[in-house]
């Protein structure tokens, strides 16, 4: 090569900073030298739509039986199919010596961000069949390998956005979960406008403690994570009043707002706050102030906010919400926490059982929600 290597890996940077994916492409297949260079910066983002996911699926697995999902990789009978990746930082290149499935797995080692855009509402009765068989497969795959190798499919990946592809079009997270959960373990998510039936809590869990950071756009009354398990910035849409709401001033009988009102959904926005307060693990510190347990994933997240990597604590982000909206959400948020010292012994209140809660238990459940209050931030956009 005669283009200095110093100058050459400039130029690449430049060029996937620019996105320009097809000149990258080409420059990789001038020599080994430049595979080996270009690879890591064609590989680093992986945009996956339901065209792509179609494609990929193609590649490695068998389609030509028409079979829905395919199971079965196009190579799988290859000796090599579960082998190590290929080390791509020396001068190797794809040959038939190695099969097409395990060059693919390697090349997915390079992969440090994934971003699934939603072009089709899978996740809905009426969703894309098709997709969810594509993803339902990847899944399975990404399991074979994680069982076989002891490694995870995109074991590099990092930062996960999930994004719908016009504003209008609502992200589930069920399907693209399956494949996510079993493929990586990123340290960072970004979620924007969930359905309605995504349970964030749960979502986030299932990556096993992997996640430090999350922000999600597009938050309604969604069942939110433990206080402890990630540090979050979320951004409320505009709740408004449905028909019929009551009147204009809104006199709720018995103090209660409707379910069509704004008011009921800043309560119940202040409820999923409260919840999450409450699933706190007594282990668990998310506001980094070393009070609480042994240090772990949150702590470790603490840490992290500290070091200005993100905001201490939980953000509130002012976006389509009103200021009214917000103030009213942790309004409730404070009127759920100060019942903790003052309940009824008897029942629950849809979060925890009281009775028989002892007094220092219920003085703990206390000074978690007053940590949730005093920490929570509200800033700009």
């Amino acid at each position: 090569m005669r283009i200095p290597l110093e100058l050459f890996q400039h130029i690449c940077s430049i060029l996937h900073c620019k996105g320009s994916l097809t000149t990258l492409a080409a420059l990789q297949s001038c020599s080994k030298q430049c595979y080996r260079i270009v690879t890591p910066y064609l590989f680093e983002n992986l945009h996956l739509n339901s065209h792509v996911l179609k494609s990929l699926v193609e590649l490695l697995f068998d389609t030509s039986k028409g079979s829905s999902p395919p199971l079965l990789p196009k190579d799988y009978e290859r000796p090599d199919y579960m082998g190590p990746v290929v080390k791509t930082d020396r001068d190797d290149v794809p040959s038939l010596e190695v099969s097409r499935t395990r060059w693919i797995r390697s090349l997915f080692d390079h992969v440090k961000e994934i971003t699934f855009e939603y072009d089709v509402d899978i996740d809905s009765d009426k969703g894309c069949t098709d997709t969810s068989n594509y993803l339902w497969t990847l899944s399975s795959f990404a399991r074979n390998v994680k069982l076989n190798t002891e490694h995870l499919l995109f074991r590099n990946v990092k930062v996960i956005n999930i994004i719908p592809s016009s504003s209008n079009l609502p992200v589930g997270l069920h399907s693209v979960s399956l494949f996510l959960h079993q493929a990586c373990r990123p340290t960072h998510l970004y979620i924007e406008n969930p359905n309605h039936h995504s349970d964030l809590g749960i979502f986030i869990i299932y990556f096993n403690g992997s996640v430090k950071t999350t922000e999600i756009v597009g938050v309604d009354k969604h069942d939110l994570p433990s206080a402890g398990t990630a540090i979050l910035r979320l951004q409320y849409i505009k709740a408004e009043c449905g028909e019929p709401c009551p009147s204009a001033d809104h006199p709720f009988s018995g103090g209660r707002a409707r379910g069509n009102c704004r008011f009921a959904t800043y309560a119940e926005r202040g409820r999923k706050l409260y919840q999450a307060c409450l699933e706190l693990s007594k282990d668990d510190d998310w506001d980094g102030d070393g009070d609480e347990g042994d240090k772990g994933e949150a702590a470790e997240a603490a840490e992290a906010a500290e070091a200005g990597e993100a905001g201490e604590g939980w953000t509130i982000v002012r976006g389509e919400e009103s200021e009214e909206g917000i103030n009213k959400t942790i309004e409730s948020l404070q009127a759920w926490v100060e019942k903790i010292l003052t309940r009824d012994d008897e029942g629950y209140d849809d979060d925890i059982y009281w009775e028989g809660i002892s007094d220092e238990e219920r003085q703990e459940y206390y000074k978690r929600g007053r940590k949730m209050i005093d920490t929570l931030k509200v800033v700009e956009v």
